[in-house]
């Protein structure tokens, strides 16, 4: 990696430490858009605004070391644009030094989806209502999100699939392009509901996220989910793309005690 950018990245990590936390491992998650060519390279990519430009160096870096499967159209590798998201973990080393690992998380639309939630209903809370919802749906090229199936394990469910409806169609998103064209993407969800016994504190029940039932997980085999996409939440949104991943092995850098002193 280049040095200025490593000095970039050095100066704003300041910003990740104290003296309390100065020996502890940080970690964020970043998206950024990217550039991957008929061979299947990132030969760009284009971090938010808001991210920090010795960051956003770190990510460029790392990032174009991945390579992903080219993309065809009528027999002819086509260029792909997409949104890369990633995690940066800071980890103290030996010496006073700092290493940078920058892990692939997933490509594809850039989506609020996965920052936002589904809100608890309120008539839910007061009912202790409690369930999980699965989704089936469509982010479209152009126009509005589509619903095809938002099904519960439980009956009776109304309150909790109309809210990860709402959620889901709320969403706001950019589709990824192949060769400058916009495509769709299908989208596959689950959201939990649960309930925590009432606090002596607020004398309310609040809200949880928490395992699932036997008729739940299910319920999620049945839709394509597996045994580690349950493990790795309660809540999962999964979204397909135009690209696949062949070597996007974590990255790290190091960075010596004169570098972010």
């Amino acid at each position: 990696m280049k040095r200025i950018a490593l000095l970039l990245a050095a100066g704003l990590l300041v910003m990740w430490q104290s003296s309390v936390c100065a020996q502890q491992a940080r970690a964020a998650e970043f998206t950024v858009g990217a550039i991957v060519n008929a061979q299947g390279a990132v030969t760009k990519t284009e971090a938010e605004p808001s991210v920090a430009p010795g960051i956003a160096g770190v990510l460029d870096q790392a990032i174009r070391y991945w390579r992903f499967a080219p993309v065809q159209r009528n027999g002819k590798g086509v260029p792909v644009h997409t949104f890369i998201t990633a995690r940066l973990d800071v980890l103290p080393a030996a010496g006073g030094k700092l290493d940078l690992k920058v892990s692939y998380l997933r490509q594809g639309p850039k989506t609020s989806l996965f920052k936002a939630r589904p809100s608890y209903p309120p008539e839910a809370m007061r009912t202790r209502l409690q369930g999980l919802v699965l989704l089936l749906g469509t982010l479209p090229a152009h126009g509005n999100a589509v619903v095809s199936l938002a099904k519960c394990a439980e009956r009776d469910c109304n309150l909790l699939r109309h809210s990860v409806v709402d959620w889901f169609q709320h969403g706001t998103w950019t589709p990824e392009t192949i060769d400058g064209q916009p495509v769709s993407a299908q989208a596959r969800a689950f959201v939990t509901f649960r309930l925590i016994p009432v606090t002596a504190v607020t004398h309310k029940p609040l809200a949880q996220e928490a395992g699932i039932t036997h008729e739940e997980r299910a319920l999620l085999h049945q839709y394509g989910f597996t045994d580690n996409d349950v493990r790795a939440g309660v809540n999962q949104l999964v979204l397909s793309s135009v690209l696949k991943p062949l070597m996007v092995r974590p990255v790290v850098m190091h960075l010596g005690p004169d570098d972010h002193s």
